[in-house]
């Protein structure tokens, strides 16, 4: 990593530009997918081909509805040797009938198209940005285009349920202490988990030369650039304790190589969108979270599995932790990364239900596949997954003929063969527990983080 204000990720509005922003004015699925499908290629190489873009998103529409909440839509295509990925977003007035049976029109169509997985990786940061409820709000009752775009590629704050003068006193107090404690003990790093407040212009005012600060937060497009943070790093989901939120940021930070075994950081979180930072945390990496450095040289996650890959697994299993399945709780487990060698300890309980279908269209990173998996997850067995989060196979059983030695009290068969497969192979494994509702990420054996 070089160079100061590192953005890990591309923000939003390297794909959509304001031009790609417009008013609908179809009243049908197709006919409102041709015009923004138009509307990319009127400015695109002449490689894109408009008939053949249309065509290749409406396959992708037929294989599955790209409706991923009430009145948004995020249709998608794989348009190879096309270059780099593009966005087009319609607002439609009056809205489109866009599923048979559905009782809200879309009012907010998102197109993305590109080659390769690349426009599965922008179209996972779309659906993070939309994720925030007040965010969607405001697109759906925006009546300018430009206000649309500027919605979608501009930070957004988060919402803060307390009043100013209280989230100033209390988080600004807060954030000093932590650099207080930062410089005392060498840290090799200050996390700040901006979340918590959304608006980080109060860093304007902080002194921290001489300190390393590293910004985490699920939606980076929410914060500008600022000379005061060194990296700015994604992390998988809100809604977590504190406690949680602090270990799966370190296991993405050691992952990405910006934190190592010798470090001692600091960590300033508070609950999501509480507008107050209120916790302090101190962490001797090499000491409180050895379990991420699988050995001397190792690295803490495979290096075939991509982060937001994991991130992805995480947040499913998280979803359907917290949601179950028709109103009761399920267990299921994930698979990720090594799959040459996974593949030699599985057996299918069932008929593979993602057999037969394109890539593109089993990739865990895809939104609209959130239903069709929590489906699957009611089937005995595992979710395989390749690192690059094409799903592989659904109740899969996992045979190693090996045995666990030692397994902590209350897990079971699942727990067991997560650490089982991680021990025998490169891959991870993510266990979702039905009795207890927890999430468990397993490496090489052992679980390594519990959410």
């Amino acid at each position: 990593m070089s160079g100061k204000n590192t953005r890990l990720e591309k923000m939003p509005n390297d794909y959509l530009a304001p031009g790609h922003t417009v008013v609908l004015r179809a009243t049908g699925k197709r006919d409102a997918l041709k015009e923004l499908v138009e509307v990319l290629c009127a400015d695109a190489p002449a490689k894109w081909d408009a008939a053949r873009v249309l065509d290749a998103v409406w396959r992708r529409e037929q294989t599955l509805s790209t409706l991923v909440m009430p009145q948004v839509a995020i249709p998608h295509a794989r348009v190879d040797g096309i270059g780099k990925t593009l966005v087009a977003v319609g607002k439609s007035p009056g809205g489109i009938a866009w599923d048979p049976g559905e009782s809200e029109p879309v009012r907010l169509v998102i197109l993305i198209v590109g080659s390769g997985n690349e426009h599965l990786h922008v179209l996972g940061r779309i659906a993070t940005r939309l994720s925030n409820k007040a965010l969607c709000e405001e697109l759906l009752a925006a009546q300018d285009i430009g206000i649309v775009h500027g919605l979608l590629t501009q930070p957004y704050p988060l919402a803060a349920r307390f009043p100013k003068p209280v989230l100033h006193d209390l988080s600004i107090r807060c954030f000093g202490h932590a650099q207080a404690i930062a410089r005392e003990i060498k840290a090799g790093a200050l996390v700040l988990h901006a979340d918590a407040v959304g608006d980080i212009s109060f860093l304007e005012n902080c002194q921290l030369a001489g300190l390393r600060l590293i910004l985490v937060s699920r939606d980076l497009s929410r914060y500008p650039c600022s000379p005061q943070v060194d990296r700015f790093l994604p992390v998988p989901f809100g809604g977590l304790n504190r406690s949680s939120q602090i270990d799966i940021a370190f296991l993405f930070l050691v992952s990405q190589g910006l934190l190592g075994r010798g470090d001692r950081v600091v960590s300033v979180c508070g609950v999501p969108e509480s507008g107050i930072l209120d916790t302090i945390m101190v962490a001797d990496l090499g000491r409180d979270y050895r379990l991420f450095f699988p050995d001397e040289n190792g690295e803490s996650l495979p290096s075939d599995v991509e982060p937001q890959v994991l991130s992805r697994v995480l947040q499913v299993a998280g979803i359907l932790a917290a949601e179950g399945r028709e109103g009761k709780p399920v267990g299921t487990m994930f698979v990720v990364g090594d799959h040459e060698h996974v593949r030699e300890h599985c057996r299918q309980m069932v008929i593979n239900p993602f057999k037969g279908y394109a890539e593109d269209e089993r990739n865990i990173l895809d939104p609209s596949l959130e239903e069709t998996i929590k489906e699957f997850s009611r089937i005995d067995g595992a979710f395989v997954l390749r690192g690059d989060g094409v799903i592989v196979s659904a109740g899969t059983y996992i045979r190693t003929g090996a045995e666990i030695d030692q397994l902590s009290p209350g897990l079971g068969a699942r727990h067991a063969a997560s650490a089982i497969i991680t021990r025998q192979t490169h891959a991870l494994s993510v266990a979702l527990s039905e009795s207890t509702r927890k999430v468990s990420l397993f490496r090489q054996g052992e679980r390594v983080l519990e959410l």
